[in-house]
């Protein structure tokens, strides 16, 4: 899973004091737009040159996102929960827990080994990162949807 908290500025902060419904309500309907966003990124970075490949699709297809409101702050989560997801998102290496060997097909032929690296290709990740700038957008949309138009134009 990762997380996207949004923490609130000195300046948001003195909008919470005198729209807190608005303000609030903007900020949970934002991060919620956003998140939907980036879960639509993620599924569709998947079969682009260099990115996963879809094969039976579980993985795509599990992909989702929650969003909590917690006092001040609103946290925004996307993951998996297929076992998998986190070796290819990070990468890493896979050892036999109970047997000696792994044994799995390639190309129609059995191989064994003792460990298997798998290279980090992150679906996740770069959903988030390459579009920093757009859920800045998606929130503070959002927002001023909510929020009266006389408190928007007010200077703090």
């Amino acid at each position: 899973m990762i997380d996207i908290k949004f923490k609130l500025s000195p300046e948001s902060i003195k909008y919470l004091t005198e729209l807190p419904k608005d303000f609030y309500k903007g900020l949970v309907q934002g991060m919620r737009n956003a998140m939907f966003y980036v879960e639509k990124e993620a599924k569709s970075s998947f079969g682009i040159a260099g990115n996963l490949k879809v094969g039976t699709g579980l993985l795509r297809r599990s992909i989702h996102t929650t969003v909590k409101p917690e006092g001040s702050s609103v946290t925004g989560t996307i993951g998996s929960d297929v076992v998998y997801a986190r070796i290819h998102e990070y990468g890493g290496t896979i050892v036999p827990r109970t047997a000696k060997w792994l044994q799995f097909k390639v190309n129609g032929q059995w191989v064994r080994t003792d460990k298997v690296t798998i290279p980090a290709r992150p679906f996740l990740t770069p959903a988030i990162t390459k579009n920093q700038e757009k859920i800045k957008d998606i929130i503070q949309l959002a927002i001023e949807k909510e929020v009266p138009k006389w408190a928007i134009d007010k200077k703090y």
